[in-house]
């Protein structure tokens, strides 16, 4: 699903999808490429297709109005397209592959609207590389190119337009992609070859050419008087594509030469602000170690306040039990205290240490009576 440049001319897709007008009913057939149906669609044009591996069709629906999946030669037309007609029908790289490259020719032709156009490609078999494999004694197929393995046809620049003529299309127009010998998909040893060998297959002016690529009307035109203006001169068209492709390329090359002036001064400010931007960062961390200093600071301090505030708090709780345990031992007292006083047996003893008080010599009898009293024997 490579997308297709349409700013590389060089290029056979490239080529019919320029020469198709922006808002064209077109018609690709043969094998779809889906860059090409992407390039069309993207011009607003209406893309029918004929595809021959039908694992693409189901791809190629996302940018075609419908996708018919068949050969080229098998495929029903009449039944597949109905009464449809078609502004510009795309035959590329196709031609090579058919039995009878003549009638499906014909059989497009009956689909193309009276001022439409017929775009075809071909690989062009007199390329350099072919005449330098045929003067080795080989005929290698290829994957692509002008020996494809799949092309049961091969042509050369009389071969395609007596095509044409017998498909009653008139050729209105013919560009030529080229390829250098080292691009041609066949690798040439030039050690085989003199260098005047080289120089003859490359004589011919049709040498380097890789494709033919052929623009068709649906009448047989008999000199260029007889082309409609939209006819005319599309190589002229597509030159002036280039033209105008290579004048904006050197717009974009000033716009961009600006913009990296632009980026180069951005750059130099973005610098100058990551300069500023670290140098605030280094103010930035010096003032956060300090205030990290300072936190660690008080919070040492605030640890030992709590510290001194919880040994208050416990010598305050301490003070609080003793004095509660103080307030029961008075109270206790203070009972004990009241059960004697009103005892007989505490006043006697008052008044018995009261007179022993007075008279000590009663007291100093009472006493060894009795430690007597003590000794004796029970």
């Amino acid at each position: 699903m490579s997308k297709l440049d349409l700013s590389t001319l060089n290029d056979s897709r490239t080529i019919a999808a320029l020469a198709v007008p922006p808002a064209s009913k077109v018609l690709v057939a043969g094998s779809t490429n889906f860059g090409l149906a992407s390039a069309l669609a993207g011009r607003a044009c209406e893309v029918w297709c004929i595809e021959q591996d039908k694992s693409e069709t189901s791809e190629l629906s996302r940018v075609c109005r419908h996708a018919i999946a068949g050969n080229l030669e098998s495929v029903d037309l009449h039944t597949e397209l109905g009464e449809n007609e078609f502004d510009a029908i795309l035959i590329l790289d196709a031609l090579e592959s058919l039995r009878y490259p003549e009638d499906a020719l014909r059989a497009m032709r009956n689909h193309l609207r009276p001022a439409g156009v017929v775009v075809a490609s071909a690989f062009n078999v007199a390329h350099a590389t072919v005449k330098l494999e045929l003067l080795d004694g080989r005929f290698p197929y290829t994957e692509g190119g002008p020996l494809d393995h799949e092309h049961i046809r091969f042509y050369d620049k009389p071969g395609i337009r007596k095509l044409f003529d017998g498909a009653l299309l008139g050729i209105i127009d013919e560009l030529d992609v080229t390829r250098p010998l080292d691009e041609a998909q066949l690798e040439i040893a030039r050690a085989r070859h003199s260098d005047e060998t080289i120089h003859d297959a490359l004589s011919d002016c049709n040498a380097l050419t890789y494709q033919f690529v052929v623009f068709a009307s649906g009448a047989i035109l008999e000199s260029p008087e007889g082309m409609r203006p939209d006819q005319k001169g599309i190589a002229a068209l597509l030159s002036r594509q280039a033209r105008s492709a290579e004048t904006q390329l050197a717009d974009a090359e000033k716009r961009a030469a600006s913009a990296f002036e632009q980026v180069r001064e951005l750059e130099r400010l973005l610098g100058q602000m990551t300069d500023d931007l670290s140098e605030a960062r280094q103010s930035r961390a010096e003032t956060l170690h300090v205030a990290e200093l300072e936190r660690r600071h008080l919070q040492a301090d605030l640890s030992i306040k709590e510290e001194y505030i919880a040994d208050i708090k416990r010598r305050l709780d301490d003070i609080e039990v003793t004095k509660a345990r103080l307030a029961k031992t008075e109270e206790a007292l203070h009972e004990l205290r009241q059960v004697m006083e009103s005892s007989a047996g505490y006043r006697a003893a008052d008044r018995l240490h009261e007179t022993l008080n007075r008279y000590p010599a009663i007291h100093r009898m009472a006493r060894s009576l009795a430690r007597a009293i003590a000794r004796r024997p029970r």
